[in-house]
């Protein structure tokens, strides 16, 4: 069951974060990409330099950010895929704890996933 809701975290981790700005991507390219986002807003602020930054949406939308914003969007975004997989670790000590196969199935993998949408 345990390797059932690993396939259910990935699916969940992979399929978006939600953010105040809207849903971006959170595939593991997207994630470094929320990375150097990061990285730049911290060496523009760094620099005392307050200019935009603009960052597409998984909608292809493109929100202007100011590098706090940026670093609050990555934040986000990071603490939701995090959640995500915080819930699977839950719910991987409901499925030790079991004794009996009736107790394993009494776990229910398919609720209370974060969900982006």
């Amino acid at each position: 069951m345990w390797d059932f809701t690993k396939t259910i975290r990935t699916r969940f981790s992979i399929s978006g974060a939600a953010t105040s700005w809207g849903v971006v991507d959170s595939e593991p390219l997207s994630i470094q990409a929320l990375q150097l986002k990061a990285g730049v807003a911290f060496h523009r602020k760094h620099l005392g330099d307050s200019s935009p930054l603009q960052f597409t949406l998984q909608d292809n939308s493109v929100v202007t950010l100011s590098p706090d914003d940026a670093l609050q969007m990555v934040g986000e975004a990071l603490e939701y895929v995090d959640g995500i997989y915080a819930h699977a670790r839950g719910l991987r000590e409901a499925l030790d704890a079991a004794q009996t196969a009736q107790e394993v199935l009494a776990v229910d993998v398919f609720r209370g996933w974060p969900t982006a949408s």
